[in-house]
């Protein structure tokens, strides 16, 4: 398997992956297909995203290192916990946060456990941790015109933010992926 057929599988572009791919990743991981199958009214579907729960061996623990508010920006709430992040995921200066609200549903859920890179450039559209006026939040940025910056949720209820030039802004880290994360 190439880094591209297993990429589209954890991030959800590839929906129906076969059996195989599934027992492949599996043995990859030393389990059985079972963690990354899930039963749901009958129908499966397929959890690759979400892994199980990793191994001593398999694991660097990395910070979770705040709350970020999934609405308009909030002061963040600092944790004191870590996280079992998978090998193939860690780079160093990557950390995890946990995320309260649901601006960003139904891609990202309240309470989800997310990647951040903060070394990774974020580019037009993409879902990053930023910083408003010291206040955190994650949404989809959009880079305007005359130093503007537009902060877009996902789910439409919420308007979008504009930061003005004149406000403080920063991006904090790129939105890698659902390290952990619970779906009705």
């Amino acid at each position: 398997m190439t880094a591209t057929q297993i990429k589209e599988i954890e991030d959800g572009e590839n929906k129906d992956p076969r059996i195989s791919t599934l027992q492949r990743i599996a043995e990859a991981f030393g389990t059985g297909i079972g963690p990354l199958l899930a039963e749901t009214g009958g129908r499966r579907t397929y959890v690759v995203a979400d892994h199980d729960e990793p191994r001593a061996e398999h694991a660097i623990l990395v910070p979770v290192v705040g709350v970020a508010v999934g609405g308009s920006p909030q002061e963040a709430t600092v944790q004191h916990e870590d996280y079992s992040l998978l090998h193939h995921l860690y780079k160093p200066g990557r950390y995890v946060i946990r995320l309260f609200g649901d601006s960003m549903h139904p891609t990202y859920w309240s309470n989800d456990l997310l990647l951040v890179d903060p070394k990774e450039k974020v580019r037009d559209g993409e879902t990053a941790l930023v910083r408003v006026d010291n206040e955190s939040t994650v949404k989809r940025v959009f880079f305007m015109k005359k130093g503007r910056v537009q902060l877009q949720a996902d789910n439409r209820t919420h308007p979008a933010i504009i930061v003005e030039a004149d406000q403080e802004f920063e991006v904090e880290g790129k939105i890698l992926k659902i390290v952990e994360g619970e779906r009705p």
